[in-house]
């Protein structure tokens, strides 16, 4: 009995008639794993790089004005919105701050604007890297903010929050003036 259960569990070693599918059973879900993370990484890459592009762009539109009125901040919003293009655009948020320092060091906003995030409060202190302006200037701060939600990802997570901050000085004018 002994050399029958020998010689049958040996059979069953030797068989290899269907190792293959076992080895893709195994390995398959691991390579579908990687795919679909890899695309997802470079989605997400591809919407922090749109981020950082609405950034500069909604910096340098309102920093070559001399002085910039309501309806000019909502073309810029668009503008820069359709920057995001092809992702959606209804958790992006930007914020567009006047900052100012008076003789005194005192760095505070002159005025800003809101797209979908609200605005600082004009006079308000504002917390500047040091030496992003000096005594009596003015520097476009543009803060955007974005959550990232993937089409595979948002069945296991709420998406990635990016954002990105600017930093620029107004070219035509000491301080940029906002009119209504």
């Amino acid at each position: 009995m002994k050399a029958a259960s020998k010689r049958h569990l040996r059979a069953f070693l030797d068989n290899t008639a269907g190792i293959a599918a076992v080895e893709f059973a195994l390995i398959a879900p691991v390579m579908i794993s990687m795919y679909f993370g890899s695309s997802e990484l470079c989605n997400l890459l591809l919407a922090d790089r749109k981020v950082t592009n609405v950034t500069a762009a909604t910096t340098d539109l309102v920093a070559q004005e001399m002085q910039i009125s309501d309806q000019e901040m909502t073309d810029i919003f668009d503008a820069s919105s359709a920057v995001m293009e092809p992702y959606s655009i209804t958790s992006l948020q930007i914020v567009v701050t006047s900052v100012v320092e008076d003789n005194n060091n005192n760095v505070t906003v002159a005025w800003s604007d809101g797209y979908h995030r609200a605005a600082y409060a004009v006079g308000t202190p504002y917390v500047l890297p040091n030496g992003i302006i000096s005594p009596g200037g003015s520097v476009i701060v543009t803060e955007v903010y974005y959550q990232y939600v993937s089409p595979i990802g948002q069945f296991w997570t709420n998406g990635f929050n990016v954002n990105d901050k600017f930093y620029q000085k107004p070219r035509r004018t000491a301080q940029i003036a906002r009119v209504s």
